[in-house]
């Protein structure tokens, strides 16, 4: 990561100055507000009472900019500050670890090193939990070194990151035991990682001996997830009856233990639920409705779930950020937008996954438009985007082709460092190929070093849609090459690059290597892709054995329109019978067929097949446009009359 040298706006004010108290003040009192605007008021009255000579002040600022989710105006005012102490090089770090930009973050502490500032218990957890998420052994390993050399080793914060290192990154019992041994003090969340690792690990003795010396040796009270640990290979209830006096956080650990660790054990979640109602005078918290909540999706029973949401608006938890995303991703399973949209606007303090889940929503219930509507509102509200938001914006970007907002959102993945994340990196690739900029597309698929299947995915399907079929297969072959295994998306995509280019043969061969080779089962979409790629070079009667009497409803689409193209009407009403017996409602093949009678001179049933369609009440959808302008995201039909506003 490159620094600018510090010769901005805010250099000239990083002078002594004891007026700072009043700034400082105003600050921590829009710590609850979360309000960047105030913020930057605040930013601006310190440097005009030239208040930044301070180091406290400074942070505080970063801390306030940092728990407003605002990383770029943070990162700005990182590279302003002259005298950076240990205090701002770790609140920039763990910014950036609260937030998910990890590689960003572990390169600021590489330079924390090279500017031979030493690193504190808090600033080595971070940098340890960082590595753990991305999986980086042999940076984790030398942090552990640097621990040991400040005399760290004992601390219980570095500790727990070390022993959540061990278990996860290198499954290192021995490693985690020494750690876990050598720890001055022992805290309920050092129990905790070792339960949970011994737990993932199997190791059922040493969790019942943690469970008991935690209690017994210790003299701390297993929490939440203590019991959900320890439940993951025990039995968890047995655990839990064991406990003699239960208040509420033992009965939300049973509970949220059922909705979290077994597959399978909703109604078992709810049955605790029940009981807890019947047989005690305890009264439910927010931790018993938001577990229940993700018991109510597992068992696709919306009615339990709004029962629940009930509860939720009577004890008046829906405003609170956590509760409010849990209902939002509740009412999302069910397809439920409007509800899920209420529960959005219930919310007072909305973060990025408030807005990501009611972005995804919309999306994948097919509202794109109204997606990419909250985006503009979201970015005018000023929240920073995340590697989860972003991707949900820029696919939006990508379904209606709106370019402009694509590359506004490209430039923010630079700035806010997520120019390396594969999911972003992706959602770029595929923004650029659906709005018509092939080379945009294949520059950011360079860009990225080291692609996974993801990114191979994303730009095999980019050439695709471009009908650049011998390019889509020249990334499939360099895929093969670095050992990625295609997925069940890789050969769909495939298939249909060489339906573009009629590579009838190649498509054939891959088709019947996918079980073969890659040890799958194709798919429905796979089946789709192999009878559009015979129907376009016009063997229609392979492709119809192929379909059989089993085809998927795109699969008949597909080949209706094949026998349009080479006017093949008797083939033609056999398709349209099988999609009209699948969807009713669907007009393609009404159209299609009467198009394709119409062209054959059969004037009378191109006129019957409009009646029954008529008579059927199925209406063609009308074609539909959109404008994207400072007052937002409009949308045009053409029923809609020019003079109605």
């Amino acid at each position: 990561m490159i620094r600018r040298p510090v010769t901005g706006i805010f250099s000239r004010f990083f002078c002594h100055s004891t007026a700072y108290a009043e700034p400082i003040s105003l600050l921590q009192q829009r710590h609850s507000s979360k309000s960047i605007a105030q913020c930057k008021q605040i930013h601006a009255k310190l440097i005009i009472t030239q208040s930044f000579s301070e180091a406290y002040v400074a942070n505080t600022l970063l801390g306030f900019y940092s728990k407003c989710g605002d990383l770029y105006s943070a990162h700005q005012l990182f590279d302003e500050i002259p005298h950076k102490n240990v205090v701002t090089w770790t609140s920039m770090i763990s910014s950036y670890v609260q937030h998910g930009s990890f590689h960003p973050a572990l390169g600021l502490f590489k330079e924390m090193l090279a500017s031979n500032e030493i690193p504190n218990h808090y600033t080595l957890s971070v940098a340890v939990r960082a590595c753990t998420v991305v999986g980086y052994v042999d940076l984790g390993v030398q942090i552990h070194g640097l621990i040991v050399c400040v005399g760290l080793e004992r601390d219980e914060f570095a500790g727990s990151s070390l022993l959540d290192f061990y278990f996860k990154v290198m499954g290192d019992l021995d490693s985690a035991f020494r750690v876990f041994d050598g720890l001055y003090r022992i805290d309920v969340v050092t129990r905790n990682v070792m339960i949970s690792g011994l737990a993932q690990d199997g190791d059922t003795s040493e969790v019942l001996r943690m469970l008991s010396e935690m209690q017994v040796v210790d003299g701390l009270t297993p929490n939440d997830s203590t019991i959900v640990d320890a439940g993951k290979i025990c039995e968890a209830e047995k655990l839990f009856r064991r406990i003699d006096d239960r208040d509420i956080v033992a009965w939300n650990a049973m509970i949220t233990g059922c909705a979290q660790v077994e597959e399978g054990s909703a109604a078992t979640c709810i049955s605790f639920f029940q009981e807890l109602c019947r047989t005690t005078m305890l009264e439910p918290d927010g931790a018993t409705l938001f577990a229940l909540l993700k018991s109510c999706q597992s068992i696709s029973d919306l009615v339990v779930g709004i029962q629940i949401h009930a509860m939720i608006c009577k004890l008046s938890l829906g405003c609170e950020t956590r509760m409010g995303n849990a209902v939002i991703n509740m009412y999302s399973r069910f397809g439920a937008v409007d509800d899920a949209y209420k529960a959005f606007n219930d919310i007072v303090s909305k973060d990025d996954v408030s807005w990501s889940s009611v972005i995804g929503n919309y999306q994948q219930n097919g509202f794109v438009l109204d997606a990419l509507r909250l985006c503009k509102v979201m970015m005018a509200d000023g929240m920073v985007l995340t590697n989860f938001s972003l991707p949900l914006c820029i696919a939006a970007c990508a379904e209606l082709a709106v370019i402009d907002l694509g590359k506004q959102l490209h430039s923010f993945v630079f700035k806010l460092g997520f120019h390396k994340d594969i999911y972003v990196g992706s959602s770029i690739i595929d923004m650029y190929a659906k709005c018509g900029n092939i080379e945009n597309s294949q520059k950011a698929f360079e860009d990225l070093k080291e692609p996974n299947e993801v990114i191979f995915n994303a730009m095999i399907s980019g050439f695709s849609q471009h009908g650049n079929g011998f390019e889509a297969i020249r990334v499939f072959r360099e895929m093969e090459k670095m050992n990625l295994a295609p997925n069940q998306v890789t050969l769909s995509a495939v298939l249909s690059a060489c339906s573009h280019v009629g590579l009838t043969e190649e498509a054939l061969r891959i088709f019947y290597l996918i079980r073969l080779e890659y040890n799958l089962k194709p798919e429905p979409e796979h089946y789709t892709c192999l009878v559009d790629v015979l129907g376009r070079a016009g063997r229609l009667e392979e492709a119809y054995k192929i379909t059989g009497d089993d085809g998927s409803l795109m699969a008949w689409k597909a080949l209706l329109s094949a026998c349009r193209i080479y006017g093949n009407s008797k083939m033609a009403e056999k398709c349209a019978g099988k999609v009209t017996a699948l969807d009713p409602s669907d007009d393609a093949p009404y159209v299609l067929l009467s198009n394709l009678y119409s062209e054959e001179g059969k004037w009378e049933n191109a006129l019957k097949l409009r009646q029954t369609m008529s008579d059927m009440g199925v209406k063609k959808n009308p074609g539909s446009s959109h404008l994207i302008n400072r007052d937002g995201v409009h949308n045009f039909a053409v029923t809609f009359n020019p003079r109605t506003k």
